[in-house]
């Protein structure tokens, strides 16, 4: 605990000797991003989850403007002009939860806020795990929505449109990770003390979950199996 004060106090420090620096290149075009990244979100997707919940962008009742763009990009991803579960889940955490977290972020970064870093970390994890859950499914069943025989809706629908949501986020998620890692390691010379102490610690906490998790795991499933058997006349 102590150690993970000392971290977090590093970073705070950290952050204050950014203030007095004018904002770097990569905080320039992160703040472009983020806002490209929360009108994605709130105006397309947030169209997209709007027409799904009520009818489609291929209805022809779907006058929406924004129904043109999902029907266009319908053509290279099926899932998108209609109704798909995994999409509509996914959806939702995008435009109530990645798109304000975007605002917060040009928030944190315009005025180099010390929690920027860590709220960034998980929001490209966030992002990077929300387009593997909505292609992975698609791959393992074969890609089955999926128009790849045309060049253009191949490479520019599906793999240059969402590669952004691919390479951004790494790139801004190896920026975060850097800087966490350098104030941390700011305070790694004053814990050389207390390391011995820590290392036989871990070890003893190590051995203590695998013999605990070695019983209950077992008990738990002998109970659980016990309980099925049906009873003899």
């Amino acid at each position: 605990r102590q150690e993970s004060t000392r971290e977090m106090g590093a970073l705070m420090q950290l952050s204050e000797k950014d203030l007095k620096k004018p904002l770097r290149t990569l905080e320039w075009a992160a703040i472009m991003w983020y806002m490209v990244d929360a009108l994605t979100h709130f105006v397309l997707e947030g169209s997209y989850l709007y027409l799904a919940m009520g009818t489609t962008a291929a209805h022809p009742d779907a006058a929406m403007p924004w129904a043109i763009v999902w029907r266009e990009y319908g053509k290279a991803d099926k899932r998108w002009a209609g109704r798909d579960a995994n999409v509509i889940a996914l959806e939702f955490l995008t435009v109530f939860g990645a798109g304000p977290i975007c605002l917060l972020l040009i928030y944190g970064i315009w005025y180099k806020k010390p929690w920027r870093h860590v709220l960034q970390v998980i929001l490209c994890t966030a992002e990077l795990y929300g387009g593997w859950m909505t292609f992975c499914p698609e791959w393992v069943e074969g890609s089955p929505n999926l128009v790849t025989d045309d060049p253009v809706y191949l490479w520019i629908y599906l793999v240059f449109m969402n590669g952004l949501w691919v390479w951004v986020p790494i790139l801004l998620l190896v920026d975060s990770c850097l800087v966490i890692t350098r104030a941390c390691a700011e305070t790694r010379s004053e814990l050389t003390t207390e390391r011995a102490e820590q290392r036989s610690n871990f070890g003893v906490t190590i051995i203590v979950s695998i013999v605990v998790y070695s019983i209950l795991v077992p008990a738990v499933l002998m109970v659980k199996g016990g309980s099925n058997v049906p009873a003899q006349s």
